[in-house]
């Protein structure tokens, strides 16, 4: 690693000259490391920055091929919820900059790719894959987590299983004496802890399967004991099923003999030579396996040491395939059958893991893809305090990461964003709408048929979302912004510790207002087709029209301007004290006011020139934009129920226009 050298001949000759990790050149003629610029195609490091619970302490991620961080938490959000995340990027050192040495990532239920990976674009056709690493590596990944991820299993000697904690008791809770009279206490390599994490690139169907048992019986020729797989008496008793079918069916090679009696075969040594001379051919390929010579007593192997096998080397190999899954129990183990690598079209999947590369970085507002220098010196404006809000519509739980993409800069990358100390996360929840338990917010309404009838464009802040076709569509999840004045957005974070700053702007790193940065207008100018098929209208949970403004960027939401604005007076349910028309003792209500509350936006239409259609401030005096809901909506009554339905277009919605319970 470029970062780690010190003397050349540390470093092997033949790597001198390579780019760090993460970075290749742009083309010939390249004279030293500044000519390397990241590819963009992998994360060589990745950290959370998701605050860790208080009591935690953080611990460093390996930067290793493969490695993933999965102690991190997660951001879990409801429908309405606000998630406010404040990243101090103020003293990350100056030469670090924005998309061409890291960036920062969302990712939506979904856990990214291990480090190093390498993931194929899709062409809208076939799937993401990856051409780093090859398959050998991901499953060598897959065996690395087995190897460290394991769970404790209780055993009877029968092989059967018996509950953990009568184990601990019998053992006396000692890691020494694991075995007691007819219980084992040992460890497996837990499959499926290690399934859920995201070492493959594609899609991957696994059959059901069970780690092995060893069993042990004493020789009758040498009197010495002998281990094998508890598996045999499986296969001895397939065998043996098979075997009595063959005997009681009356076929030409058994002519002569009396093979089969009470539908079972004959112990007669002839027969079995002659159903092991000529017939295990077809039991092989019927089963996919030879079975074991002799009838094994099944007797588990009392030593858990042995059963463990800590040092082999490919754990997964320990586990036996089966064509469906079963409860592991004795008796229903005899009615499955082994699975058949010939014939894999005869087992049924019970799991089906999704491919790493399937898990995409969510879309980032444009101050994060764009990169505007200050005059202070820094090649990017990050170099401050960034504030990211996320609103969810949905139930969400979200992965938020830094990542790096350039491997000069590991060092510098771990030192400041490893101790998890730059961020700090408060959570918003509209509270005083309802009196429910249950969260509710007003929405705004808007009508297809107003725009349609008045001539009028549509807003420039609606829900949009990019399909896997690359397409527009509506935004179903949450919504991400950029706060340009970060006092507003978390103005007690910025009270209690920034207060003695916030005027001081002499190297950007203050908590003055950002520069307003406009969307492209292309990105978020849309047409009829936006509404679909299926509805003519939808409820939003912010104030359409208005975007780009101080402390909301895109979308003002409604709960969070009425109840998180510092400009608004909050007054508790028990205090608030209402007046009447008549009232001589208080002229004004004593509630919660939001009165000369100034809110600064920038148009992100472009008003010098000419539009096809009107837009909103070219509307005529007393034209309707849009509609507010009278009383407060539930949750419940906003996301969709069933399939007909989807979030701010439900039944319950769909009756309020055209009534009285619209303002």
């Amino acid at each position: 690693l470029y970062a780690l050298a010190g003397r050349l001949d540390w470093c092997e000759c033949e790597n001198i000259l390579k780019c760090p990790n993460g970075t290749a050149t742009s083309g010939v003629g390249a004279k030293g490391m500044n000519d390397c610029v990241s590819t963009n195609e992998e994360v060589i490091h990745r950290i959370s920055l998701i605050p860790p619970p208080p009591d935690e302490i953080a611990k460093p991620m390996s930067t290793g091929e493969g490695s993933i961080d999965t102690d991190s938490s997660r951001l879990v959000l409801k429908p309405f919820e606000t998630g406010i995340l404040t990243v101090d990027l103020s003293m990350l050192p100056n030469n670090i900059t924005y998309n061409d040495h890291y960036r920062i990532s969302i990712y939506d239920g979904c856990q990214p790719c291990p480090l190093r990976y390498k993931c194929n674009a899709s062409n809208g056709h076939q799937p993401k894959t990856c051409f780093n690493p090859p398959l050998e590596r991901q499953y060598e990944f897959l065996n690395g987590c087995l190897k460290k991820n394991r769970k404790m299993v209780c055993l009877r000697d029968d092989g059967t299983h018996e509950d953990i904690q009568k184990c601990y008791s019998k053992t006396n809770n000692s890691s020494s004496a694991r075995s007691s009279g007819s219980l084992l206490l040992f460890s497996e390599p837990d499959l499926e802890k290690c399934l859920s994490r995201p070492y493959f690139c594609l899609d991957t169907e696994w059959n059901y399967r069970t780690y092995r048992r060893l069993c042990q019986e004493n020789s009758a020729i040498s009197g010495e004991t002998e281990i094998y797989d508890c598996s045999l008496v499986h296969r001895w008793n397939t065998y043996a099923h098979w075997k009595n079918n063959v005997c009681c069916s009356e076929i030409s090679e058994l002519r002569g003999f009396d093979s089969c009696r009470k539908n079972e075969c004959l112990d007669d040594p002839r027969i079995e030579d002659i159903i092991r001379g000529k017939l295990i051919n077809v039991f092989e390929r019927e089963y996919g396996f030879i079975p074991p010579i002799r009838k094994p007593s099944g007797k588990l192997l009392m030593n858990a040491t042995l059963q463990e096998a800590l040092d082999h080397e490919s754990p997964l190999d320990l586990f036996h395939e089966w064509r469906e899954q079963f409860p592991e129990s004795s008796k229903l183990m005899q009615e499955v059958k082994l699975h058949h690598p010939k014939k894999p079209h005869l087992s049924h999947p019970y799991k089906i893991t999704s491919g790493c590369c399937n898990c995409k970085r969510h879309a980032m507002p444009t101050f994060f893809e764009t990169n505007n220098p200050i005059s202070s010196g820094y090649p990017d404006n990050k170099h401050g305090h960034v504030q990211i809000t996320v609103t969810a519509i949905a139930s969400i739980k979200l992965y938020v990461a830094v990542e790096l993409l350039h491997g000069a800069y590991y060092l510098d990358f771990e030192k400041y964003f490893g101790s998890r100390d730059k961020s700090t996360l408060r959570i918003h929840a509209p509270q005083k709408f309802s009196e429910h338990s249950e969260h509710a917010t007003w929405l705004t309404v808007l009508d297809k048929s107003a725009f349609e009838k008045r001539g009028l464009e549509l807003p420039l802040n609606l829900p949009v979302g990019i399909n896997e076709g690359g397409n527009k569509d509506i935004e179903d999840r949450f919504f991400v912004n950029i706060p340009r004045n970060k006092t507003i957005a978390n103005h007690i974070l910025a009270k209690e510790n920034f207060l003695e700053v916030i005027d001081y702007d002499d190297d950007g790193r203050s908590w003055l207002p950002l520069p307003a940065i406009r969307d492209p207008i292309e990105s978020i100018r849309l047409n009829e087709e936006w509404w679909g098929q299926k509805h003519d209208f939808i409820a939003l949970p912010y104030i359409p029209f208005f975007s780009n403004c101080d402390g909301y960027d895109s979308h003002v939401f409604l709960g969070r301007l009425l109840e998180d604005h510092p400009d608004c007076l909050s007054v508790p349910l028990n205090k608030v004290e209402s007046t009447n028309e008549f009232s001589f003792t208080r002229k004004e209500p004593y509630s919660d006011r939001c009165q000369d509350l100034i809110l600064q936006c920038t148009y992100e239409e472009e008003i010098r020139g000419s539009s096809e259609k009107f837009r909103w401030f070219e509307a005529s005096s007393g034209s309707n934009l849009f509609h507010i809901t009278r009383d407060a909506v539930t949750i419940a009554a906003f996301v969709p129920s069933n399939e007909v339905e989807d979030w701010g277009r439900t039944m319950f919605l769909d009756k309020l226009r055209n009534s009285y319970d619209l303002i």
